[in-house]
């Protein structure tokens, strides 16, 4: 979920916000002359150390990954740390060929990636063999992937994933969605498309209700499950 107004004019950004205010979580002026101004006029109070979640909330980053797409980001994984636990990506199908690139705790309870085109049943995934618990930085850079300081080589592939990169959870093989039970926080998370920057999100707050915010966009994404994040400390 995400949420946005554009002002139309300079003129119209000065006169402040549109009668809607209340609906409306970010405002960015749309001439480019202003773009620099965005943050003046966001409305987000403060940038917060990271977003928690408490089990029932997940947010739709509206990015179908592919072979090309690369994911880097900071994470704290603790609470249920059982088995197929998936904290971000989605792990859909089509005609029994899986279309996969997601973080998991597998069967072992350690961290698994998935990457590429499959059979189904017989997935792309390969396991790190690293305790969960803890915070960890992944760099899943195509087909490249590395977790803390261990990295590994799948096999290069070209698809095309059917459903959206989620965060806190996934899309599973219908495109139905699971939320991930473990505690996550959040610090950063970055999506490349063929080496672009297209998603820069850090957590922020309004008022006590947490969001990311995507600094190439300007947008702010939302909670599209159930409750609201945990904030973390405030950031000057």
């Amino acid at each position: 979920m995400k949420y946005i107004c554009n002002y139309s004019s300079h003129e119209e950004f000065l006169n402040g916000i549109p009668t809607d205010k209340d609906n409306i979580i970010l405002c960015r002026a749309s001439n480019m002359d202003d773009w620099h101004m965005h943050w003046n006029c966001s409305l987000f109070d403060k940038r917060v150390e990271y977003l928690q979640n408490t089990g029932t909330q997940w947010i739709d980053t509206l990015y179908k990954h592919n072979g090309n797409t690369r994911f880097v980001c900071k994470l704290n994984l603790s609470g249920d740390l059982s088995a197929w636990r998936y904290p971000f990506g989605s792990y859909g199908n089509s005609k029994g060929t899986n279309k996969l690139f997601c973080l998991e705790i597998n069967g072992s309870q350690k961290l698994s990636t998935y990457y590429g085109t499959a059979n189904s049943g017989n997935n792309t995934a390969h396991n790190f063999n690293i305790a969960p618990s803890g915070t960890h930085t992944f760099d899943l850079n195509k087909n490249v992937h590395k977790i803390d300081n261990t990295t590994y080589s799948f096999s290069y592939s070209n698809y095309t994933s059917l459903y959206n990169t989620l965060l806190f959870g996934v899309t599973n093989y219908s495109g139905g969605i699971q939320i991930c039970p473990s505690t996550i926080k959040m610090y950063y998370f970055q999506i490349y498309d063929n080496g672009i920057l297209v998603r820069d999100l850090i957590p922020v707050r309004k008022g006590s209700i947490g969001y990311m915010y995507d600094k190439i966009s300007g947008e702010l994404y939302g909670n599209d499950g159930s409750g609201e994040f945990i904030c973390g400390p405030d950031l000057n």
